[in-house]
């Protein structure tokens, strides 16, 4: 209580100093936390393809087809054709007419694996899509103006394919976490976390579903293209082969190419901003740096009073570094406030933000080193100083 007394005290004194500081830090604080909450977002879109990374592969799809035809013929022809042992991951991608709007609902069916790896945020419910039991498929759907949420059960009627019953087990904590993963080849690259604010005018909902299980109903069929991993790796000459027959019947992009483009995505943004941040957090820095030094020496003749009478070093610095610390105190209060409201904002729908552990940890080392400077500051020139001409030069 008699340090933030103090640190009040050395604040009313200097009002502007301890303004420009508190101004300096917040911007510091919420500007990191933007740019690292939205590397999170969309390094959290990577994260379910984790059990394909390292493998050989490639990722295609067939733009070419007739609509009428059956897709799993095409891509059986396809695989007949491709030399060595390999393992398809088909992707389920349709949809059907939103039974309480004229909106459509669209479906994406991923591998089992997609869903182990997956843990991308919820509002509520949960990821459990690998369930056998029930007569019904588990899904994860966006918020929708339909008014489904958790536990709704959505029958689908078609004249065309077996009717599918399915059950809402999870709903995604907003349209920033939709994958295009429709898109398996030189597009998916380019374009496959361009999801945020995913405003398709004619659909109401985007639903995840387990694949292997959706396919157990007739008529469900995997989309015109799949990814093929090569089990026990892959001769030159096959793999060239195999690259010739693809190119000739689809468009097809690596793996390695895929996830190379992947992260460059990911990382484009922090490439851009990186070098404007460090330059920004280094002239904040001196000018933090600076008004502490100032405060720090306006206050000398208190400090120096204080040391006369009996005060040690280390309480010297206590003082020194009060009125600072009740600064940084109140910044980064007003920096968790700015970040909620841009948490609660369109802003955050839009460019994708996931405030996650490293946020805190970021934001706790930024405390840090600010307190580590106002320690050291006062320390330097009290100990490089003589107390009695301190005094008498304040």
């Amino acid at each position: 209580m008699k340090v933030l007394k103090l640190g009040i005290n050395g604040i009313s004194k200097n009002l502007w100093l301890n303004l420009f500081m508190f101004i300096q830090i917040t911007v510091i604080v919420v500007a990191v936390n933007v740019m690292v909450a939205n590397m999170n977002s969309r390094n959290i879109l990577l994260q379910p393809f984790s059990y394909l990374q390292g493998k050989t592969g490639v990722m295609f799809n067939k733009f070419d087809a007739d609509p009428d035809d059956d897709s799993m013929v095409l891509l059986k022809k396809i695989e007949k054709k491709l030399k060595g042992n390999f393992t398809t991951h088909r992707i389920y991608d349709g949809g059907f007419p939103d039974p309480k709007s004229v909106k459509y609902v669209e479906v994406i069916g991923m591998e089992t694996e997609f869903y182990k790896n997956i843990n991308i945020p919820l509002a509520e419910g949960s990821w459990d899509l690998l369930s056998d039991s029930g007569n019904y498929v588990e899904c994860v759907i966006t918020q929708n103006t339909s008014g489904y949420g958790l536990g709704s059960i959505i029958k689908v009627h078609s004249d065309y394919v077996e009717d599918v019953t399915y059950k809402v087990v999870g709903v995604l904590s907003n349209p920033t976490y939709i994958i295009k993963s429709s898109c398996t080849s030189e597009n998916c690259c380019n374009g496959f976390f361009e999801s945020y604010d995913y405003n398709e005018p004619n659909t109401n909902i985007f639903m995840y579903v387990n694949g292997d299980k959706l396919k157990q109903y007739s008529g469900q069929k995997p989309m015109v293209g799949e990814i093929i991993t090569y089990d026990n790796g892959i001769s030159k000459s096959n793999y060239l082969k195999n690259n010739g027959v693809l190119g000739r019947t689809a468009d097809y992009v690596t793996l390695g190419k895929f996830f190379a483009k992947s992260e460059d995505y990911v990382k484009s943004l922090q490439k851009r901003v990186l070098p404007i941040f460090i330059g920004a957090f280094i002239v904040m820095s001196i000018g933090i740096i600076s008004a502490s030094v100032i405060q720090m020496m306006n206050q000398m003749r208190e400090y120096g009073v204080c040391y006369l009478c009996g005060a040690t070093w280390l309480q010297c610095v206590v003082l020194s570094i009060s009125s600072n610390i009740v600064t940084y105190f109140s910044s980064f209060i007003v920096s968790a406030l700015a970040m909620f409201m841009i948490n609660m904002s369109r802003f955050k729908i839009n460019y994708g933000f996931l405030y996650m552990k490293n946020n805190l940890l970021v934001t706790l080392g930024i405390f840090a080193v600010l307190l580590l400077v106002s320690v050291i500051s006062p320390l330097i020139v009290l100990k490089t100083s003589n107390i009695r001409k301190l005094i008498l030069n304040s």
